[in-house]
Formats: C-alpha cells, structure tokens, sequence
C-alpha cells in the first residue's frame, strides 16, 4: 500500500515513540531488580568450617546459619575472620555458644530472620555498627573481649543484652534506635567508654543491675517509656546532659559517682526509694548544682511526706513545707506570714462580723452601709495583725497609737502568740535565705 510523504513521516514519528517507550520500560526494570549476588547458607558454612575467611559485600544471604548444637554444651570454635558487610541475610542466624577468634563485621548489613548470639565470645572486634534487625536479635551472656560497635544499629524487635558482658575496649551504641524493648539487665559494661549518645530507645527499656566500669555517655538519648535503672552502678562517671525520659524513670539504690544530670529533665517522672534521693541530693552538691540539689531535697521531703503514716512527724513535716519550704523555698515564710495577718485579722474582728450579719437583714440601704464599714473594720483589723506579726512600732499603725492600745488590751494574748509567730517566721526566713545565697 502506498503512503504519501506526510504518512511515511507519521508512521516514523509513531514507531520512534513506541521505541523509546520500550527503552524506558526496560530501563525502568533494570533499575529496580535486585542484581545482588544470593549466596547460599551452606557456602558460608563450609568456609567456616574449613577455617577460610568469610568475605562478602553486598550480597543476599539465603539458608539458615545455624552452627548451635542445641544437646551439647560443648562451644563452636570459629577461627575464620567474617566481614559481611552491606548486605541482606534473609535466614534466621544461630551462632549461640560460639566462640569468634578472629573480627567479625557485619557493617551495614539488613537482618530479616532472628538473630541469636546468646553466651557467644567474641575476642576480637565486632562490628554491628549501621546494622539493621528486622528480627529479635538476643546477645544474651554474650562476652565482648575487643570492641563492640552497633553505631547507629537499628533494632525493629526486642534486643537482649541481659546479663552480656563488655569486657574491653570501647562499646559504640552511638545514634543507635530501639523501636521495641530494650533488655541491658544485669549487664556489665568494663570498657573505657561506654556510649549511648543520641540513642533513641521507643520501647521500654531495662537497665536493671547493669554496671558501669567505665564512662557511661546517655548524652541527648530519649526514653519515650519506662526506664529502669534500678539497682545499676556506674562507678566511673556517667552523662545524662540533654537526655529527655517521658515516661517513669526507676532510680532505686542506684550507686554512681559523678553523674551529670539536670533535675529538670527527670523530676516530673523520677521514681525512687530514700537512698536514690540521697544519693541524687549529694552528687547534686559535690558537682556545684546547688538548685537542682535544693530541688531534689524538696521533692525528696514531699515523697517522704506522702509516704508517713498519720502521726505527729507527719504534722510537722507538713508545718516544715508550710514555713519554710523544708528550708530550700525562701518564699514559703512570706506566704506564711500573709495567711497568718489573714487569720488572725478576721478573728480580731469575727465578733463585729456575727453582728454585721444580723443587721444586713433590714434592707439592700443597710447591707450596703454595713458592707462598707465591714470593709474598713477588716482593713483595720489586717493592718494590726501586721503590726503584731512583724513586731513594727505601736506608731506605724495608721489609726493612731490609742486605737492600737485598745485592740492590743482586748487582744492581748492573742497579739502574744502572732508576735510570737512573727519571730519564728523571721527566723526561718532568715536561715533560709543564708542557707540559699551562702554555698560553700
């Protein structure tokens, strides 16, 4: 069939297109496959049993690597270096009561089945460090001869380092995240510097018994449920600066040295017994952070009330916090002192206000009269009370000496014990104030 010009150039132009499309697609399919090299489980195995290193990048891991003997309690020997880096394992790995003589590195690699590495030694370093498990991963007993790295390591399942052992080196948990419950306790972490650094812990997490032999860095980490450090040591110093708990932090007999913490970022969900307030208190002190050590003793003596029986030392306690703060609120003697010119100004002049009540009963004229001398008969009675109170000259009262000795004599012993407790307001005012502008 014959095509004019202006056809054969259409026909041209619509299977040029249909070309290109084709080329796109097939482009389109390339880019998205996965042309990583899949290595089978028993490859690996084998080298691993013939003492051969263990060398893979980028590659997917198919078979479960399983070298646990479930009825022997007799430990695998593995003398092979491993270094499988920025790959995917998509097997469940088993490695429990192995025994890794040479480094192990599984940098950047994607665990997609379950991750065991219970009661596993690893003598040299090892390296988890931008690992992600998609799986549980358990490390339970596992002992870390070298150094250990899961530097931004991203933990989807639970994790369990319950009763592990970091015996040396540095032990790298920098920028890592954990999305589900993070088990630590019971742990022993022996190197020089242990790191949690901006860790992001979303589950709840459990230090419990955990012990610190070396720097213990939490700077900027997140707790967003419960942490429990209950019965943990840190015995070398530990760093908690710009750490954020929003949920309960458990601090029961814990025992630190130096521990830099703000009081800020932990008193609205601190839980703790008497020791852990008093241990709170003293590193407060010995590190120069006088507020947050008077805060915490405030807290402290609030907790403490709370939990007294209903007996003498519970009213004091309370006329502690009323007066003076439990000696750390230099404005609680002020408030004190205002609520004590209330009190006893209404009752010079409770008498007058019994009357003042039977005479509003003759009209809105007479209520209105009367409500304002109630109003002056009040203020003089408050002004008195303050004169009493602070114990001010009988000249500074602004109704006249002779109206001052007549309340005085119809008052008199009345007067006695608001002077009385004017005194005692002052004291404690007194010694708070010292007590808060003088450190040393």
């Amino acid at each position: 069939m014959y095509l004019g010009p202006g056809q054969e150039i259409q026909r041209r132009r619509y299977l040029l297109f249909f070309l290109i499309i084709v080329l796109i697609s097939n482009a389109g399919l390339t880019l998205g496959a996965d042309n990583r090299q899949i290595i089978k489980s028993e490859e690996i195995l084998d080298k691993i049993r013939n003492h051969e290193p263990v060398n893979y990048s980028s590659v997917i891991i198919e078979g479960d690597l399983c070298l646990w003997n479930v009825s022997s309690s007799i430990p695998t020997f593995i003398d092979s270096p491993i270094k499988i880096i920025d790959s995917e394992i998509r097997c469940n790995i088993y490695f429990n009561k192995s025994i890794f003589n040479r480094p192990v590195s599984f940098e950047k690699t994607k665990f997609n089945g379950i991750v065991r590495f219970d009661e596993t030694v690893f003598r040299e370093y090892a390296n988890f460090g931008q690992s992600v498990f998609n799986g549980p991963a358990s490390f339970s007993g596992a002992k870390f001869r070298g150094s250990a790295s899961f530097w931004k390591s991203t933990f989807s399942r639970i994790a369990t380092f319950r009763k592990s052992e970091f015996l040396e080196g540095s032990i790298d948990f920098h920028k890592s995240e954990f999305k589900d419950i993070a088990v630590f306790n019971f742990a022993s972490f022996g190197g020089f510097e242990i790191t949690f650094e901006s860790s992001y812990f979303n589950g709840t997490t459990d230090f419990r018994q955990a012990r610190f032999n070396g720097n213990a860095i939490f700077l900027g980490s997140r707790f967003k449920e419960d942490a429990d450090f209950s019965g943990s040591q840190f015995n070398s110093s530990s760093n908690f600066l710009g750490s954020r708990f929003d949920r309960v932090l458990y601090f029961y007999k814990v025992k630190f040295k130096n521990l830099n913490i703000n009081w800020d970022s932990i008193h609205h969900n601190l839980v703790s017994d008497e020791p852990g307030y008093i241990v709170l208190i003293k590193n407060f002190k010995d590190l120069g952070q006088f507020e947050d050590a008077d805060n915490c003793y405030y807290e402290y003596r609030e907790w403490k009330q709370h939990n007294m029986p209903f007996e003498w030392a519970k009213i004091l306690t309370f006329l502690a916090w009323l007066t003076c703060g439990y000696g750390v609120r230099w404005t609680h003697p002020i408030f004190s002192g205002l609520l004590v010119i209330i009190s006893f100004g209404i009752y010079y002049e409770m008498f007058d206000i019994e009357g003042t009540i039977r005479k509003n009963l003759f009209g809105r004229k007479a209520l209105r009269d009367e409500t304002i001398k109630l109003s002056e008969r009040l203020k003089k009675a408050f002004l008195f009370s303050m004169i009493v109170l602070l114990s001010l000259p009988p000249e500074w009262y602004p109704y006249g000496k002779e109206e001052y000795s007549k309340l005085i004599n119809l008052h008199l012993f009345s007067a006695i014990i608001e002077r009385l407790i004017g005194y005692g307001l002052m004291l404690l005012l007194i010694g708070t104030l010292t007590r808060l502008m003088v450190r040393y």
